[in-house]
This record gives C-alpha cells, structure tokens and sequence, in this order.
C-alpha cells in the first residue's frame, strides 16, 4: 500500500471486548479506526489505550443512554463515508431484513456516500453497487473490517479474530 493510503479498522457491536480491538489495532498498525455502535465506550476505552489513534464513532440501539451520533458523514482520503450502526433503517428488525435494510440504506440521506458503513446484524457483509460500497464488519469478537483507502482505490477485506 502506497505512503499517501489510509489502514482503517472497522468495528462494531464490541459488547465490552476491547482486548480483541486492542489485539486487532497493534496487529493491523492502522492510521484511524471507526466503531458502528453498541458499546459506544468500548470506543472510547480503546481511544485511551491508543490516544495518537483517530477513532470515529457513533451510537448503536444498546447506546441509547449514550451521548453522540446516531449517524455520521466523514471524508477520508477524498472519499465521503456514511456510519450508521443500522437498527434505524427499519422499523423493528432493522437492517436484520438485509435486503430491504440494505435498499433503505442506499435510498437514505447517505445516497451522497462512496461508502456505508452499518452494524447492528453481528455478521459480515460487504457489497458494491453502481460504485457505491455496502460494508458491515460483524461482530468485533469475531471478524473486523479492513479498508484500505487512497484517493484512487478502495480495498477492503474482513479479518477473523
């Protein structure tokens, strides 16, 4: 990967495991890390332990008496990224109905996106359509996201724990 390109771990529903954040952080030496939600401290308890690591985070549905977003827009690297741990998307299951989920996600405000980013369902998906990336980590006790940015490219790739 280039000098000029972005490593950023993606995270989400930590439910408390920070240890197997911490462990993906030293084996992964990312620039920046995001985290989709649930368990919104785990984030920042990873913040404290890496405090030279940027970490964009948001709220998840077991957040609800958190303090933060729900949704956020950010731009790396010259590419417009939407985070949305996903449980709004639909009433009741949530983006758990993948394909109508999914659908209200690329059809939502984020439709400016390159990339969404969404938790919520505990399993790893990722998908493009007409240029514009669908990713979810999964569970961060199981599997991580990876996503490798530079102004030309896009790379990703889950990682098991």
């Amino acid at each position: 990967m280039r000098s000029s390109a972005l490593r950023l771990l993606i995270f989400s529903d930590s439910h408390g495991d920070v240890e197997t954040m911490c462990a993906a952080v030293e084996a992964e030496m990312p620039g920046a890390a995001i985290h989709l939600g649930d368990h919104i401290t785990d984030a920042e308890r990873l913040g404290e332990r890496y405090p030279q690591l940027a970490i964009y985070q948001i709220l998840g549905n077991t957040d609800a008496r958190g303090t933060g977003e729900w949704t956020r827009h950010i731009e790396l690297c010259g590419k417009r990224i939407f985070l949305t741990h996903g449980h709004t998307f639909l009433e009741g299951e949530g983006v758990k109905t993948y394909f109508e989920g999914i659908t209200n996600l690329f059809l939502s405000e984020c439709g400016s996106a390159d990339i969404i980013l969404f938790g919520h369902t505990h399993e790893p998906f990722i998908n493009c359509c007409n240029g514009k990336w669908v990713m979810n980590p999964g569970r961060a006790s199981k599997t991580y996201g990876v996503l490798e940015l530079a102004p030309d490219q896009i790379n990703w790739r889950f990682q098991e724990v």
